[in-house]
């Protein structure tokens, strides 16, 4: 009794703290202008998501909650609030007033709230529903199955991009990829679902108890070369790695080691990663990251919202009939980012659209409202289902890559979402069957090889 009541002072004394740290951020007069109402609007949303990250029914030490709220606390709460008070607009879009701010900040206030009552209760749901755990029975899997596939993946990424090694450790400029592949759109594609092989198979070694440092750093390597930090967008980055955070055992005992690893990244981590990756960029570090393009999410949604770009689900269409080639389908709807961009003629138009701004350009408030259950209800099943019962290696792998693509999907935009995603899943899918076929191999020729050997 007194260990918990010691870890919840703990928690309390940390949330505390956090508060404290985001205030100054929020309310210091460091800018070119200010007003309290508008600061407290973005801090308001600050303390919610605070609450939802370490307080709420959500008690696991990472969830798809604590990812949800994270991603509101830095882009909807801090950013916003920075961007105010240095008066910052990105990509040449139009400028915001204080009316402005404050209905954006009100509406993602609103979908806050909403979305922590919905997860509540639909979290007690799940959790009633929920069977009791049942063992699922792992078979033998042989070691050098995962090493096949694992350099097998390696070979055939190097195959596709003529083995050019930069690519593999730094990130191309746009369209690089497409137009310097073999096999042309068909290799691209390829490139997608092959490069998360190796990531899969180290997951899979470790979701089954494998502990031998040696191989563990030999699928790391192969995992690092096939798909270098670097050579990667920050978000798929994130999806890729995160996972394997989670494995430590500071992550695994406390709830607080895993936010901890978020405020780590989005301060340090991800700035790091866009400087290297490109040397014409500047190194923003902590709060200063916030006054940059990284941080539009706030601006394009307010935007597509302020220009009422409602396109009776068309995007949606868009998004995930995402495999359809333009020179096929010569409507294709343009990302929604992008169709923001040029509608504004911004001077930039490769930029996302968070997670609701792509609900509002599908079906305008009633849009919102649909992708904010269809958010909850996926976090709220996925939650209770992998930290209330057995699962099979499958969903656990799926459910660590989304701990860390949640960030991506709500950054947006939708198509390029979906694109990474079902590339994952097929990559997923490739390596389970393997797997299978690779068992009922061993079931099928290794008893005839060893009678033929006793006969022998």
């Amino acid at each position: 009794m007194k260990r918990t009541l010691l870890i919840r002072n703990k928690g309390d004394i940390l949330v505390a703290v956090l508060a404290l740290i985001s205030a100054f951020i929020v309310f210091y007069n460091s800018g070119l202008q200010y007003s309290f109402k508008v600061l407290l609007m973005f801090y308001t949303i600050c303390i919610l998501a605070l609450y939802g990250i370490f307080l709420s029914k959500d008690q696991s030490s990472f969830s798809l909650n604590k990812t949800f709220n994270l991603f509101y606390f830095f882009f909807f709460g801090l950013a916003p609030a920075v961007q105010f008070k240095f008066e910052n607009s990105f990509f040449n879009a139009p400028k915001f007033n204080e009316t402005d701010y404050l209905k954006g900040g009100a509406i993602l206030l609103i979908i806050l709230i909403l979305y922590t009552i919905l997860y509540k209760y639909s979290y007690t749901f799940f959790l009633k529903k929920m069977r009791k755990p049942f063992e699922i029975e792992h078979k033998k899997e042989q070691l050098w199955w995962y090493y096949v596939a694992a350099i097998g993946a390696l070979v055939l990424t190097l195959l596709i991009v003529k083995f050019n090694f930069e690519v593999l450790i730094l990130r191309p400029p746009a369209h690089f990829l497409k137009l310097n592949t073999n096999f042309g759109l068909v290799g691209y594609s390829l490139l997608l679902i092959v490069r998360a092989i190796p990531i899969i198979i180290l997951l899979r070694y470790l979701l089954i108890g494998g502990s031998n440092w040696k191989h563990i750093v030999f699928l790391g390597l192969i995992a690092l070369l096939t798909a270098f930090p670097l050579s990667l967008s920050r978000g798929i980055a994130a999806a890729y790695y995160i996972p394997f955070i989670v494995f430590l055992n500071p992550i695994k005992k406390s709830k607080y080691y895993y936010a901890s690893c978020y405020f780590l990244g989005v301060f340090l981590i991800f700035p790091l990663l866009n400087f290297f990756r490109n040397t014409n960029n500047h190194l923003s570090l902590g709060v200063a990251a916030f006054k940059t393009g990284h941080f539009d999410a706030f601006q394009n949604f307010l935007l597509i919202i302020n220009e009422e770009i409602i396109t009776g689900g068309r995007q949606l269409i868009g998004a995930l009939l995402f495999f359809v080639q333009d020179s096929v389908w010569y409507t294709k709807p343009l990302g929604t980012g992008t169709l923001l961009a040029k509608e504004l003629n911004f001077n930039h138009i490769n930029v996302a659209m968070p997670f609701f701004g792509e609900g509002y350009a599908n079906f305008g408030y009633f849009g919102i409202a649909l992708f904010l259950m269809l958010i909850v209800i996926l976090n709220a099943y996925l939650d209770t289902s992998f930290h209330n019962r057995n699962r099979s290696i499958f969903i656990k792998i799926g459910y660590l890559f989304l701990l860390g693509f949640e960030f991506y999907l709500l950054r947006g935009d939708l198509s390029s979402s979906v694109k990474k995603a079902t590339s994952f899943l097929i990559a997923l899918i490739l390596v389970h069957f393997y797997i299978k076929i690779m068992k009922k191999l061993t079931v099928l020729i290794l008893p005839k090889f060893q009678n033929e050997k006793e006969t022998n």
